[in-house]
């Protein structure tokens, strides 16, 4: 018989996906709207694609290899015209987004928490980052980032380490949630365990990556120093800081457009760009020593395998403390920690999603409607770009709070 259940399921799905698609189709085009957009560059990486060109060795590109799938996939839809690539593209994104929406409610419902409050505060917050969600790219790694925390969460190791490795293969970020992933189960995670993700997750990645390895190994390299090489982006914690002193005549400072994005330069920019991997690593080790506390806190009380929300938190954590200290903050990397801060409906729950909607509001002031503006530092975009930067330390300060929060009143219970 079938359980009534997956009606009640399909329906609720239903309804959240046709309001995102009043979203997209209708608010992001005529209301929220971006005249922004890297579909020219999506169209090309596609038609290259298409024509038998090696991404890296043929031409280059900022992009992992699965990503160009999924460049490819709306160019062939489009049948190579530009002008119908457009919504071909939007249509591939929205498709990723239902596959979020989907994947929300199976995890709510594993949990006990109410699908409605998950998908609610999803559409409330993807409704606020506004076109950035579908005109850009970061939709695909979400969702297969999302599809893998889900894989872990119902106990499908295997499964979870694949969607992972397709995730990095998409967008490298998902890489720094694997350590998240072994800490959850602490000193109970076995050598062989440890092996055999490993096993999966760079067997997925190599096969991945296996033409290149044959036909063009060093065009790997390039992809690789595109990146080692890249600048103080304009939008990133350090540049905040930089335009700020120049602001208060501490500091000179310019903009220079390469590697596809605005950067800040001069000496104080230099200085920043030389210590950001040490800030960047310190922040997420700092990042990994909270998650590791709040698991083993959870491992005390028994809680660990009912409380799925510490791990999306934790996940979530070490996003954001990957995107306030890279030396690059795009815009649409709001997109990445979205259906993570949905997921994470612990304790202080509704002020990080007021705050995120506020960081959100702020991003679309700054991007697009006053880059132009920002790139030649005009007083009021830079300021708008301090207090975002601000507001996302902030959301990842307190997010950390929380999640110690969330185990220390069980664990000074149980010392009682």
């Amino acid at each position: 018989m079938k359980d009534p259940r997956e009606g009640g399921r399909a329906w609720t799905i239903a309804w959240f996906a046709l309001a995102h698609l009043l979203l997209v189709a209708v608010v992001f085009e005529l209301i929220y709207t971006s005249t922004y957009g890297d579909f020219a560059i999506y169209w090309r990486y596609g038609r290259n694609v298409l024509l038998g060109h090696l991404p890296y060795a043929a031409f280059p590109a900022e992009y992992p290899p699965l990503a160009f799938v999924f460049f490819a996939l709306p160019t062939f839809a489009s049948f190579g015209n530009i002008g119908v690539f457009y919504p071909a593209w939007i249509a591939e994104v929205y498709i990723a987004d239902v596959v979020v929406l989907a994947t929300l409610y199976g995890m709510a419902q594993r949990r006990g928490v109410s699908p409605f409050l998950v998908l609610g505060a999803y559409t409330v917050l993807f409704g606020l980052v506004g076109p950035l969600t579908v005109r850009e790219f970061d939709m695909f790694p979400a969702a297969l980032t999302l599809l893998a925390l889900s894989a872990f969460e119902a106990g499908r190791e295997r499964r979870g380490w694949f969607w992972l490795a397709l995730g990095v293969m998409t967008k490298l970020y998902p890489i720094l949630l694997a350590p998240v992933i072994l800490l959850r189960k602490g000193g109970r995670v076995s050598g062989r365990e440890i092996a055999r993700g490993a096993a999966i997750g760079i067997g997925t990645c190599l096969a991945l990556t296996l033409p290149w390895i044959i036909l063009a190994p060093k065009s790997l390299l390039g992809f690789v120093r595109y990146h080692a090489e890249r600048g103080l982006q304009l939008e990133s914690t350090y540049s905040s800081v930089v335009l700020a002193a120049r602001a208060l005549h501490l500091a000179s400072a310019a903009t220079a457009n390469g590697f596809g994005s605005w950067n800040v330069t001069g000496a104080a920019a230099a200085a920043a760009l030389r210590m950001s991997t040490f800030v960047l690593v310190v922040a997420l080790v700092a990042a990994y020593a909270v998650c590791a506390v709040a698991f083993r806190r959870g491992r005390q009380t028994d809680a660990l395998t009912q409380d799925h929300a510490l791990l999306a938190a934790c996940c979530a954590l070490v996003v954001l403390a990957a995107m306030i200290t890279s030396k690059v903050l795009s815009p649409q990397y709001l997109v990445w920690v979205l259906p993570l801060l949905a997921l994470a409906t612990g304790p202080g729950r509704m002020r990080r999603w007021v705050l995120f909607g506020a960081i959100a509001i702020a991003t679309y002031y700054i991007f697009p409607r006053h880059y132009r503006a920002l790139i030649t530092m005009q007083p009021v975009p830079v300021a708008v770009l301090v207090a975002r930067n601000l507001m996302l330390v902030s959301l990842t300060v307190l997010l950390a709070i929380d999640i110690l929060r969330r185990h220390s009143a069980p664990r000074a219970a149980a010392a009682a």
